[in-house]
């Protein structure tokens, strides 16, 4: 078993840890797959926890067409600061929109 990756068939799955930041931003990253070869992943926009993306072709060969790959399945977690300081969570306050009662949800 390898330490990042999962396969189910030729379907191979990873998770991967983000900052809070790139969550809300975006980000580019790039990690080294099985084979060796660098694998690059650019984000725009919101990248929510739990979120999954495929990459068609990173997976695993297709059992009897070794030419033929499965996807890459990444699905991120977001890291979220332990605290915020008081300067930063003022900063917050002005930047984000504010959340009413209607905007808290059960279910």
């Amino acid at each position: 078993a390898h330490k990042f990756f999962k396969r189910s068939r030729e379907t191979l799955s990873m998770k991967m840890a983000i900052p809070l930041r790139a969550a809300l931003l975006g980000f580019e990253t790039s990690f080294t797959h099985l084979d060796g070869h660098t694998v690059t992943i650019k984000r725009s926009g919101v990248t929510k926890p739990g979120q999954s993306i495929r990459i068609k072709g990173e997976g695993m060969p297709k059992h009897g067409v070794s030419s033929e790959f499965g996807d890459l399945v990444i699905t991120f977690t977001v890291d979220f600061p332990p605290t915020l300081d008081a300067e930063l969570a003022a900063g917050l306050e002005q930047l984000l929109p504010p959340a009413g009662p209607s905007d808290i949800r059960i279910g």
